[in-house]
């Protein structure tokens, strides 16, 4: 080394000698810094540890990527070598550094090395996921629902004990026949019960609600539940369950509705809208029916029912979204968005990350990709009981339609004769068209019955 010693000649020729003997010792250093990062990169035991992908493309090839069954053999590293092998959204064996410069270790979730997608045994951050209540063949068809029929699934979200909302959407907008060459299936969406710091406490009452529910799902055969918590905060685990359960079951769909249980939906108006878009040959459908929220901003105030840190969300805006309320979306747009979720950091607001965060994943890694949308905007309105309450009220069903495609039913005592009563005017005023369309013995049983006794 002693040869790199810069030489203090005059002149020119000091300028020349300087050069001649700066560039070989830079080269040097370049060729043994780049050895020494292979010799401890190699020293690292990394066959036992399950990585994510972004570490083999940063590292040796030759290295065996995958994990043996068993204790995995913890190692010691830097701070920067951690944020690579465990990124924000998927979390593995943390090691922190200490003010001592020792280390403690934080067990999480170690990520699957398997490839990620609908099949798996993953959803979003959960790689342990299970179906624990399922009816693989609901969008089975039949001798009634022939090859020709296009099916609509829609999925549900809804609370375990919501025994009521559910029956009433079986009795109401559920109802509906074949429409159109249009058949619907319903998917009520579930998780687990919380049951609390003391499970014990109430075991007879979850004991009591699970015997329900399975007497719930031998009748019906409509509900699914996974093995995560069914609270408000995991709604975007149940709302990526139901576009799985898609993909695995219902993959012929030629559209799918996602809703609330607390919603009323003009079922046929969404499948006029879909029979029509798909008449337009010069066009390609829309892959989402949705009203959609532009320039939205986080709720920063604690307390307030969808507060999000600056942690959570720390940008001061959302990506545009659809109302959760309700949106169509097709099977193919599905896939796309399930694609993208190991790249995108796990959101609790369901609507903002499913169609707000994944989408725009989506538009980062395909520079071409053009969302296709038909806008709903004044179709999915907010609560406003003067818009039906009155007719409800009067049992008139005679009186002029003031309500959208969509509309929030307030729970209570009032519950299933709103959403009865919509969907009765629904039926009455179907039947008024010219081509008097019959939909079941539900509703009205003539133009001057009203609702039902």
């Amino acid at each position: 080394m002693s040869q790199c010693k810069l030489w203090n000649g005059g002149g020119n020729g000091g300028i020349v000698g300087k050069v001649a003997f700066i560039v070989p010792c830079f080269i040097l250093a370049v060729i043994l810094g780049f050895v020494l990062e292979l010799f401890v990169i190699e020293k690292f035991d990394f066959t036992h540890h399950r990585l994510p992908r972004i570490i083999k493309h940063h590292f040796h090839k030759s290295l065996k990527w995958g994990g043996s069954k068993g204790t995995h053999s913890h190692f010691n590293t830097t701070k920067t070598l951690v944020s690579l092998i465990a990124p924000k959204s998927t979390t593995a064996n943390i090691i922190q550094q200490t003010s001592s410069s020792t280390t403690e270790t934080v067990p999480i979730n170690i990520p699957p090395t398997k490839k990620f997608g609908w099949e798996d045994d993953s959803l979003v951050n959960l790689h342990d996921f299970k179906w624990l209540r399922n009816n693989e063949s609901i969008c089975k068809r039949t001798e009634e629902f022939s090859n020709t029929t296009n099916l609509i699934p829609v999925l549900v979200h809804t609370a375990r004990s919501h025994f009521s909302e559910r029956l009433t959407i079986r009795k109401s907008w559920g109802s509906i026949p074949p429409y159109k060459n249009w058949s619907i299936r319903l998917i009520f969406l579930l998780g687990i019960a919380d049951r609390g710091e003391d499970p014990a406490r109430n075991e007879k009452q979850f004991q009591e609600q699970e015997r329900l529910l399975n007497l719930e799902q031998a009748e019906f055969g409509d509900l699914v539940t996974g093995n995560f918590l069914d609270t408000y905060k995991n709604l975007t685990y149940k709302h990526m369950m139901g576009y799985k359960w898609i993909l695995n079951f219902c993959q012929d769909a030629k559209l799918i509705l996602k809703i609330d249980d607390d919603m009323f939906i003009d079922i046929m108006r969404f499948i006029d809208w879909r029979s029509e878009d798909l008449k337009i040959k010069e066009k390609t459908p829309p892959d989402l029916y949705c009203n959609t929220f532009v320039g939205t901003k986080p709720q920063r105030c604690v307390g307030c029912k969808w507060y999000a840190s600056e942690a959570e969300w720390p940008l001061d805006y959302y990506p545009d979204y659809c109302s959760g309320w309700a949106y169509g979306i097709t099977v193919n747009m599905m896939k796309k968005l399930y694609s993208v979720i190991p790249k995108v950091d796990f959101f609790w607001v369901d609507d903002v990350y499913a169609t707000g965060a994944l989408m725009e994943q989506l538009k980062k890694e395909d520079k071409e990709f053009k969302l296709n949308v038909k806008h709903l905007w004044g179709q999915v309105r907010g609560l406003d009981f003067k818009n039906f309450r009155p007719m409800c009220e009067a049992n008139d069903l005679s009186m002029k339609r003031k309500f959208g495609a969509v509309v929030p039913i307030a729970r209570g005592s009032s519950f299933e004769r709103d959403m009865i009563c919509l969907w009765n005017k629904t039926l009455y005023d179907n039947s008024r068209q010219e081509d008097n369309v019959k939909l079941g013995t539900l509703g009205y049983k003539n133009k001057k019955d009203g609702l039902p006794l």
